[in-house]
């Protein structure tokens, strides 16, 4: 049996295809597009969390913890350019030390984390990134600590 010309074979798919759809929409509340789509459903998670606390508390504090971590990401070129007066090669050449640095980083926090877990991990790591940051405001300026260098 000879196949039919494509022109009447669109037209078929095209018709069924809208068909389908007629269907599928047939007694549906009409749909909202763009962001309103996401709203109601994501309203409807955050009160589903009500009875997850231990959730909602990790999604908390994942939002803290990444949150610096991408901060210290983006002012770290910023804080280099205008306080140290790195040219933007060198500034590309730091944002790829950070990358490595953070990648070597993550491995090695991974095996530590396998050996004396998650939790521990994470507050070695924040006691790391606080003591690291009192060192640098009090190494990285000739002003003492508090002092106005304006």
């Amino acid at each position: 049996m000879p196949c039919a010309p494509p022109s009447r074979s669109r037209a078929l798919v095209d018709r069924v295809g809208r068909a389908a759809a007629h269907a599928k929409d047939a007694g549906a509340p009409a749909r909202r597009r763009g962001r309103a789509a996401g709203l109601p459903k994501a309203f409807a998670t955050l009160k589903g969390l009500r009875g997850s606390p231990h959730f909602l508390r990790y999604l908390i504090a994942y939002l803290i913890y990444n949150d610096s971590i991408q901060t210290i990401v983006a002012v770290a070129s910023i804080f280099a350019a205008a306080e140290l007066g790195f040219a933007d090669r060198e500034l590309i050449l730091l944002f790829l030390l950070i990358q490595a640095t953070g990648f070597a980083g993550s491995l090695i926090a991974g095996r530590f984390a396998d050996r004396v877990g998650h939790k521990r991990t994470l507050l070695v790591q924040i006691a790391v990134f606080f003591l690291l940051t009192v060192w640098a405001r009090w190494t990285g300026s000739s002003a003492s600590p508090g002092a106005s260098s304006g």
